[in-house]
């Protein structure tokens, strides 16, 4: 089974896993590292190390962040391997997302394929509901001088 470490700022990562897992059940080979302020990023370096080491089982480690070019991001990025087994990072991570892994990681499935379909899951659900909902678009406020 392909592994997936969520690394975000703060508590992003594991509120976004309490609640997928509420929803779907329990998620196997998934963990969180939390990034905050105060943390040193060679402590977190080490973290992510023991947790790649943790959940790569051969079939590949997907790692899911918050925002490309934070410092979840950046640390992340240092674990990119294209070999067989290897690491993807995906940034912009969301519920859709977390919850599309239950259907993705199948035996015979891919890294490069369970990131595509964690990729379109997310995007698919970011929505303007006025657009769904097919309503007109409010006239734009004068700026005021």
């Amino acid at each position: 089974m392909i592994g997936v470490l969520i690394v975000t700022h703060g508590t992003v990562g594991s509120s976004l896993l309490e609640q997928a897992q509420i929803i779907a059940g329990k998620l196997e080979h998934v963990e969180t590292i939390g990034v905050g302020p105060q943390d040193a990023p060679e402590e977190v370096q080490n973290q992510m190390q023991e947790a790649v080491s943790r959940l790569n089982l051969g079939k590949g480690l997907l790692v899911l962040t918050d925002m490309f070019g934070g410092t979840p991001s950046n640390l992340a990025m240092s674990y990119l391997d294209d070999s067989e087994g290897g690491v993807e990072v995906l940034s912009g991570v969301n519920l859709p997302m977390l919850l599309k892994l239950v259907t993705a990681r199948s035996e015979e499935a891919t890294l490069s394929g369970v990131a595509a379909d964690l990729k379109a899951a997310g995007r698919k659900n970011i929505a303007l509901a006025r657009e769904i909902l097919s309503l007109p678009t409010p006239p734009m406020k004068a700026k005021a001088q």
